[in-house]
């Protein structure tokens, strides 16, 4: 499959510098990019819905096996690989935006740091009055630093980001390291206790300290933070206040490496033609079967030994530490795969059509998920947080997927961009670009760039929309 042009919409990531819509399409970008978004809302429901102390435990607040069956899949197939291919994007956007030259006076670099400050502006300003859990300003404060790495050779900015992936797992390492040599001192220092010797201040320390770990989440916190989500929106920002203000150097430190790590893959992987579709078939069958090969077996064990010994700690974490992050970008890498496949097989194409929409409005409807989901579950709307088990957040999810795949695409035949796309491309180029369309397109416009499935003995690859639907 090769890059398609589509002469109508708007990429939903960084597009090429043009303040009016985008000539030329990138058909796989978009796809992946709708499927993207849409995963990452399988994840973060749970910020939305249930208290933090909660997320990883799917016994808390009365879970069934239900609940531990939706954490276990999610935790396998999503849990970070939707964020990680979100970011890749990113990455993969960074490139395409510096591959033309603007048509107005401005060069490429004014463009870029105007538009990339503004995503942050617009992530600041999401994270504070709206979520904690943005992503946008992050991929800001890390978009300044990628520029000057845009002309680097595909081979190096893989490394770059490999590089940053194991950088990235020091910490973890350390900490699970940290967490056995406890675990051994504290039993050592009971042993002690049982045999009746007296114990040093030290080693009674030690036995505190392990004691806490064991304890798992607190009823008291979870309650207090339901009793704040349910309240009005002061109550919200209060607590978003308090979270912000208690994350350390350390943890932001890690957040923004993780983005940098998956960005400078997805920049790199663009060079190298992965995101475009240009590549051979069997290339990305081949890259599916080994990510998936993997990556799904060592985090479907992790996940497993997790349920089966109650989330013990010490157990399986300085695995974790070593495993998580390459098992996930494998994963991504795999479901990025797979999509392209899809494209390629030209099956589905009024879905791929659809996601494809999804994509272009991808900044759109991920604050939309926002918008909708506090609504549902905090106290200023609905007040549905912690009322919700996993099963029924499932349905949750499903319902904003089937509301942002069902208006994209009607969205997008009458007008050039999605809403916060439009926006932020007015303050990137400092004009208004063009908004509502002279006259509403066809939908099949999109449709006619997406592979169709060619029937056997003929040659309908390239039919007119609706043909091989």
């Amino acid at each position: 499959m090769t890059a398609h042009a589509d002469p109508e919409g708007e990429s939903g990531g960084i597009s090429p510098p043009n303040p009016g819509p985008t000539r030329e399409r990138i058909l796989a970008l978009d796809v992946v990019r709708g499927f993207a978004v849409l995963g990452i809302l399988l994840m973060n429901i749970s910020s939305f819905a249930i208290p933090e102390e909660a997320m990883e435990r799917p016994w808390a607040l009365g879970g069934t096996w239900l609940d531990a069956v939706v954490w276990w899949l999610t935790t396998v197939f999503f849990e970070g690989k939707m964020r990680a291919l979100f970011s890749m994007l990113f990455g993969a956007g960074v490139i395409l935006f510096t591959l033309e030259r603007p048509s107005q006076g401005e060069s490429v670099a004014d463009l870029y740091y105007r538009r990339i400050l503004w995503l942050a502006v617009i992530g600041f300003l999401h994270g504070k009055f709206l979520w904690e859990g943005d992503i946008l300003f992050i991929y800001g404060m890390v978009g300044l630093v990628l520029f000057v790495f845009r002309n680097l050779k595909p081979g190096i900015l893989i490394a770059l980001g490999l590089g940053a992936m194991w950088w990235n797992m020091a910490d973890p390492v350390w900490s699970a390291m940290e967490l056995l040599e406890l675990r051994s001192d504290a039993s050592q220092a009971m042993v002690i206790r049982e045999k009746g010797g007296e114990l040093t201040t030290q080693e009674e320390e030690y036995i505190t300290k392990w004691e806490e770990k064991l304890k798992g989440p607190s009823l008291e916190d979870m309650e207090e933070e339901i009793r704040k989500r349910r309240g009005g929106y002061w109550s919200n920002y209060s607590h978003r206040a308090a979270l912000s203000a208690g994350a350390g150097f350390d943890s932001m430190a890690d957040i923004f490496l993780d983005a940098a790590m998956a960005m400078f893959l997805g920049m790199g992987l663009y060079k190298k033609g992965f995101f475009t579709g240009k590549l051979p078939r069997n290339y990305y069958l081949l890259l599916m079967i080994l990510s998936y090969g993997f990556g799904i077996p060592i985090t479907a064990w992790l996940a497993g030994y997790q349920l089966a010994t109650n989330f013990n700690p010490g157990d399986v974490d300085l695995f974790q530490a070593l495993l998580q992050q390459p098992t996930r970008i494998a994963i991504a890498l795999g479901h990025a795969s797979a999509i392209m496949l899809l494209l390629q097989s030209g099956i589905w194409p009024r879905f791929m059509a659809r996601m494809a929409s999804v994509g272009r409005m991808a900044l759109t409807n991920y604050l939309f998920q926002t918008l909708i989901c506090t609504t549902l579950f905090y106290g200023y709307g609905l007040g549905w947080f912690g009322y919700l088990n996993r099963i029924q957040l499932l349905l949750v999810v499903f319902a904003v997927w089937a509301l942002e795949t069902a208006w994209s695409q009607p969205w997008l035949s009458r007008f050039h961009f999605g809403p916060a796309e439009w926006l932020w491309r007015w303050l990137t180029y400092l004009q208004k670009p063009p908004f509502l369309r002279d006259s509403p397109s066809n939908p099949g416009t999109i449709l006619a760039s997406v592979p169709q499935k060619p029937e056997e003995g003929s040659t309908k690859a390239n039919a007119k929309p609706g043909e091989n639907a």
